[in-house]
């Protein structure tokens, strides 16, 4: 790929040309995954100085991994439904907010978040706010796969 110079234009200006047209993009092309509103904060995620942003998150973020729902559209579960009921589809948005499997690990997070409900398209922008609300979302993201894979292994 050839680069292309500016005259007359900082690298930083240069880089905040590139930001710009990448949100434009972003917001126009993605919008939202899974329901999460990241293009609002686009900026904010990049430029962040903290939390990883890995596979892990990722597949949390995006409801894909461990989530049911998401293993039934892939072919990899007989079914969406969550293994303990109360749900038609194992999904984040279920886990976050209403099912009664996670509702202490929910407690502590939204404890720490400082809300007493969050909707699925408000935690990016929460997450983002500080390192502590990062690794608070990470920690229960942590637990959460962890046991769901350990429930999913037994149930196998």
């Amino acid at each position: 790929m050839v680069r292309q110079e500016h005259p007359g234009r900082t690298a930083e200006e240069s880089r905040n040309r590139v930001l710009e047209i990448l949100c434009k993009r972003w917001s126009e092309k993605m919008g939202k995954i899974n329901g999460l509103n990241i293009n609002t904060d686009l900026e904010c995620w990049i430029n962040r100085e903290y939390g990883e942003l890995n596979y892990a998150m990722s597949q949390f973020l995006s409801g894909h991994g461990c989530f049911r729902y998401y293993l039934h559209k892939i072919k990899l579960a007989d079914s969406p439904r969550y293994l303990y009921g109360g749900s038609d589809a194992d999904t984040v948005e279920h886990t976050l907010l209403e099912c009664n499997r996670w509702t202490a690990e929910r407690r502590v997070l939204y404890k720490k978040l400082r809300v007493l409900k969050i909707k699925i398209s408000d935690l990016g922008p929460e997450m983002i706010q500080s390192p502590e609300n990062w690794n608070s979302v990470h920690t229960f993201k942590d637990t959460l796969i962890d046991m769901k894979e350990k429930e999913a292994r037994r149930s196998n």
